[in-house]
């Protein structure tokens, strides 16, 4: 099988990310798969012990390294947040200049940063490999995280995205399942053929999506279409709603953007995904999508 492999961090890292994303990768290898590493860490390194090598893109980007530099000023959890949303541009940009020529069976990514959110035109199913999001971690620390709230929503639309969710063990899977409302299979590493038979079938893991054109209005039934998500949120069945349009005032003042998430805060950026405007051929082809 052909994997396509989306890390940020490999040894010689030393951290916890680049640990666990060096032994998947060698693991991979050794399980006989074909393994295209895609990271943008320059010194990205990976030995499995068959000896067997993986293809490697190492992948820049100016946009991207522009917003990279802007972390060196930020708290922490805001340079983290930074930090994932540059390296998911950069994928972006890869993948549409590829979108013709790629070929694969499968592509993996971890949970951690939401970098899934950024992952497409994609040729083949998108797995989710859930370690540790951020908004886990965020959860046991009782200092205030204030990017925490980006990144959770990057993991959020990552986990809604993609075409299957994979967990390394039952208890996390649980948690997993309580977040997003989505089936999420279980295999320790190394992670069996098997463990991918899900993402053939895009219906069983996916929630049903809807997209929405038009100004975020009350007259245009924003509010209906978040009181009929916040329903069905509360009933355990996941919809998710995009809605591309212009923000407007709220009926009494404010934004109604501002007035749904006070409102709907279970589902605003969750269930229901304000975007902007975007053009009338991207739109349609989201929809074909």
């Amino acid at each position: 099988m052909k994997i396509l492999l989306f890390t940020l961090e490999l040894p010689p890292a030393t951290n916890g990310i680049a640990t666990f994303d060096g032994e998947f990768a060698a693991g991979l290898l050794e399980a006989g798969h074909e393994l295209v590493l895609l990271t943008t860490q320059e010194t990205a390194a990976c030995a499995p012990h068959t000896g067997k090598a993986p293809a490697w893109v190492r992948l820049s980007g100016r946009h991207a390294a522009a917003l990279d530099e802007v972390r060196h000023f930020l708290p922490f959890d805001d340079a983290v947040a930074a930090h994932y949303a540059a390296a998911g541009l950069v994928y972006a940009e890869w993948l549409r200049a590829h979108a013709d020529t790629l070929r694969a069976d499968l592509a993996l990514v971890p949970d951690f940063g939401g970098i899934g959110a950024f992952l497409h035109p994609l040729p083949c199913p998108l797995v989710v490999v859930c370690h540790c999001l951020h908004q886990q971690l965020a959860a046991h620390d009782p200092r205030p995280t204030p990017g925490a709230g980006f990144l959770s929503a990057l993991e959020f639309d990552a986990l809604t995205r993609a075409d299957a969710l994979i967990a390394l063990g039952e208890r996390n899977a649980r948690d997993i399942r309580r977040r997003t409302g989505r089936e999420v299979g279980v295999a320790p590493l190394p992670l069996p053929p098997s463990a991918f038979a899900v993402a053939r079938d895009a219906s069983i893991a996916a929630p049903p999506r809807g997209i929405v054109a038009g100004r975020l209005d009350p007259y245009r039934g924003a509010e209906t279409v978040a009181r009929a998500l916040q329903t069905l949120h509360d009933e355990g069945l996941p919809v998710v709603v995009d809605w591309y349009g212009a923000d407007v005032p709220a009926p009494g003042g404010g934004r109604m953007s501002d007035r749904l998430a006070a409102e709907f805060p279970s589902v605003w950026g969750r269930s229901l995904r304000w975007h902007p405007p975007l053009p009338r051929d991207e739109l349609a082809r989201r929809r074909a999508a």
